[in-house]
């Protein structure tokens, strides 16, 4: 795979660690705590070993963002696919090769992707794999599986593994057997480690014992970290999927509030499946949204976390109780903070939790760091972690650039460094590709990153490459030229008419990126949008948005939203 930029020497210490732990062991378990880079040790883990050819198993929620991490930290992006059932029968030999725990094991990919072999496979989120009886597990486990079938095999989790053992042992019994001598058999295991006996309701292995023994078998097969390697406070950002419900709202003639309500609606389902995820290792989280329903919805999805949701709406006397059934209560794994009123003026919520997610932000510097000032804060004992979910060219993303943009102006105004949305520490220096990095380059530079994002291999210049860059993918057929009648020039300014419904939703994706990014004014940006969408009704009043037409109709939308651009000199 081409490597287009070294990004080695940006890494913390203990992460470089991880990738020369990961480099040296052909079956490594990597189960650092939330937040402290499992990705990017394994993604330079395949650049230190070499890899051409690498599979990566996931949950749908974080599928892109492995593909952002891939190309953030090196990887070019026309190497990196997210398989579907529009691809995975053409997927080339080298490339990094995404798809989540539902799809593996289904008969369509894994008939094609178990013809293959893999350099690394990685598996993401590797608790997953728990129940030996899942077809995910199986696809993963049993003979002629991806683990077989693969030369480097990584398991990543946040999960202390080590207070469930019993869900170890699958993991165990294919990647080291040696390591369990005679415990490999599952009686034998579970009643060693994990109290097995007859209960009740049958064989119980759910207990924990020996444990002590168990770290020491495990010890070179398995490397864990807690977020105490971090700085005191870290803000990451999180891609989510972009969904065909989140398309089509681009593209309404609504205000800008009501797509931004619209896209987080659309955010409830897979935020909900990350923030399960982190319950599996953290023990409380936060939770921050801007809109009521999308806080309805997040409530709803995590019921079974029994959450504490305060919203402007919440009586002041019952605000304090909110937060001491969160506190107190350990049934209450979940707090969801309107962001504005939970933002301030309330105190508590850092003695029980150190990491906070937010679905949806505001507007404003001032009321994210007051929020972020509710965990990090007197009394916090752990470094805090910030997790914004994004979803990639839309009104959110804008929203949150926007804000940046604004957060570099005071702290530039007022020539003060502390004042604005930082996250170094005095005594712990953050790197260069830290989140303050990023809101930096966006600042000073949001033309270039938009084309950074559309076009990246050609304006990074290439600085290190691991093997020989692999052979471009064969260039679809071009009809035969016709030596008879010149055609006329085409302009530059306009792109191909896409031939198939996945070029066809790629270059409307493009199109929404660029209007986008076209100005750092919502209302303005929405009024385009707005305007787009008034041209598309006029000539298709049948149709609800442009992702709604027939395939035959491909060109004239394509025409359309070109001469569009060129009008309003949109580039």
């Amino acid at each position: 795979m081409r490597i287009i930029k070294d990004t080695y020497d940006t890494l913390y210490d203990f992460q470089k660690e991880g990738v020369d732990f990961l480099g040296k062991a052909r079956s490594a378990l990597l189960a650092d705590d939330v937040g402290t880079g499992k990705t990017v040790q394994a993604i330079h883990g395949c650049m230190q070993v070499g890899a051409r050819s690498v599979l990566v198993i996931c949950t749908a929620s974080i599928k892109y963002n492995w593909k952002k991490e891939a190309v953030k930290w090196g990887y070019s992006e026309g190497d990196i696919y997210i398989l579907d059932n529009t691809n995975v029968k053409t997927m080339p030999k080298i490339g990094m090769f995404i798809i989540n725990y539902d799809l593996c094991w289904r008969k369509n990919y894994a008939k094609i992707l178990f013809k293959r072999e893999y350099d690394v496979l990685i598996c993401d989120e590797a608790h997953y794999l728990k129940n030996h009886q899942a077809k995910r597990a199986k696809a993963v486990w049993l003979r002629h599986g991806y683990a077989d079938i693969s030369t480097y095999r990584w398991m990543l989790t946040a999960t202390p593994v080590l207070n469930r053992p019993v869900e170890l042992h699958p993991m165990l019994k294919k990647l080291c057997p040696e390591r369990l001598g005679n415990y490999l058999n599952y009686i034998a295991y579970t009643k060693r480690y994990c109290n097995g006996h007859d209960g009740k309701w049958g064989y119980d292995a759910t207990g924990a014992e020996n444990l002590d023994e168990l770290a020491g078998r495990l010890d070179g097969f398995m490397l864990r970290r807690t977020r105490d390697v971090l700085p005191d406070k870290t803000l990451q950002k999180i891609y989510m999927p972009f969904t065909k419900e989140i398309e089509k709202h681009l593209f309404t003639g609504e205000e800008t509030e009501s797509i931004r309500r619209k896209i987080g609606l659309g955010k409830v389902k897979p935020s909900a499946e990350h923030i399960r995820n982190i319950l599996e290792s953290e023990e409380k989280i936060v939770v921050f949204a801007y809109h009521r329903d999308v806080i309805k919805g997040l409530a709803e999805e995590l019921d079974d976390f029994k959450p504490s949701v305060l919203t402007g709406a919440t009586p002041t006397k019952k605000r304090q109780e909110m937060i001491d059934q969160f506190v107190n209560d350990p049934k209450c794994r979940v707090f969801i903070g309107q962001i504005q009123a939970a933002g301030e003026g309330i105190d508590g919520l850092q003695h029980a939790a150190s990491m906070a997610v937010f679905v949806e932000i505001a507007h404003t510097p001032g009321i994210i760091k007051q929020a972020i000032g509710r965990l990090y804060r007197e009394g916090q004992t752990r470094p805090c972690l910030f997790q914004f979910l994004m979803v990639e060219g839309t009104v959110d993303e804008q929203v949150l650039n926007n804000t940046l943009f604004k957060d570099k102006n005071i702290k530039t105004i007022m020539k003060d460094e502390k004042l604005g949305l930082d996250f170094s520490n005095p005594t712990k220096k953050e790197k260069d590709m830290s989140m303050e990095g990023d809101i930096k380059r966006i600042a000073d530079s949001m033309e270039k990153i938009v084309d950074l994002l559309q076009n990246p291999v050609h304006t990074i210049t290439t600085t290190a490459v691991e093997d020989p860059p692999a052979a471009p993918p064969a260039p679809a057929k071009e009809p035969a030229k016709k030596p008879a009648k010149p055609k006329a020039p085409v302009s530059k300014d306009v792109a191909p008419t896409p031939n198939d419904v996945n070029d066809y939703q790629a270059k409307m994706h493009g199109v929404a990126n660029k209007i986008s990014a076209f100005s750092k004014d919502p209302s303005k940006t929405n009024a385009l949008f707005a305007k787009l969408q008034a041209k598309f009704k006029a000539q298709f009043p049948n149709n609800d948005h442009v992702f709604d037409v027939e395939q035959k109709d491909y060109a004239v939308v394509c025409k359309l939203v070109d001469s569009f651009l060129k009008e309003e000199k949109i580039k």
